[in-house]
């Protein structure tokens, strides 16, 4: 059971390490809109 958790656990990490990944780009991609107005 515990190492079912864990790859629970490992899986949601991943998933949001993905996401914040993408919020990052679009923040960084958001920025250098910014800087070429």
């Amino acid at each position: 059971a515990k190492r079912f958790k864990d790859e629970e656990v490992k899986e949601k990490f991943s998933e949001a390490g993905k996401a914040a990944q993408d919020f990052g780009k679009t923040v960084a991609e958001h920025f250098q809109a910014e800087d070429k107005k």
